[in-house]
């Protein structure tokens, strides 16, 4: 999907995409089983997306962005293109990219499942609002050590707590950080988050920061 606005997918089936080195070559990510690229306002609820050897759900380039109520498992990049093994095994990878400063950009993942994947459960990155609650997530970093956080979030601007919200997650039997914002580069280009009411168990470590530590929780 490229180019579109203002679009929903309902309860679809996508599984079993499998990944070839010239699509790592040429993206530097596998868009997986669901991808999107330079689209706005789109909306995927109750997609089951499994056995693809990449990422589960794939956007990038994007303005407004809903996923809920999806499922996402069994994704396992088993190929070492340049990076390591497994490292692009999302469950969902959702970047807006854009202008750094461009802080409308809207990001919701909710209701949503992942589990048993090479990576991440859920990453969510590049300048913008997100709102991530009511996820399960379990078994990242499964079969290969390909990063495996939990939640995972990567750069943004926004310094407003109620612009990135995380709450009412379940994170279980994780190979590395159970919440990980890798992003916080120093105290005055946050950004800031608020977390509340998450549970973690069984993983490395609970909520994490690099390299600064400017979120409220």
């Amino acid at each position: 999907i490229m180019g579109s606005t203002y679009l929903k997918f309902k309860g679809l089936t996508i599984k079993n995409r499998k990944q070839d080195a010239a699509t790592r070559i040429v993206y530097q990510i596998n868009a997986g089983n669901a991808g999107t690229e330079q689209n706005g306002n789109l909306y995927f609820d109750q997609i089951v997306s499994s056995g693809s050897g990449g990422c589960g759900f794939w956007a990038w380039y994007y303005d407004t962005l809903y996923v809920t109520n999806c499922d996402s498992y069994n994704h396992c990049d088993s190929l070492d293109m340049g990076g390591h093994l497994g490292g692009f095994g999302n469950g969902f990878s959702l970047a807006a990219k854009g202008n750094p400063t461009d802080l409308y950009k809207y990001t919701e993942v909710s209701g949503c499942r992942t589990w048993k994947t090479s990576a991440d459960g859920i990453a969510v990155s590049t300048t913008k609002q997100m709102y991530v609650h009511n996820n399960w997530v379990f078994l990242g970093g499964y079969k290969y050590d390909g990063d495996g956080d939990g939640i995972k979030f990567l750069f943004s601007y926004d310094q407003s707590p109620s612009h990135r919200m995380i709450y009412n997650n379940l994170v279980a039997f994780i190979q590395h950080d159970a919440f990980s914002d890798n992003n916080l580069t120093d105290v005055t280009y946050g950004p800031c988050g608020a977390y509340y009411n998450n549970t973690v168990y069984r993983a490395e470590k609970g909520f994490t920061s690099y390299p600064e530590d400017c979120f409220y929780k």
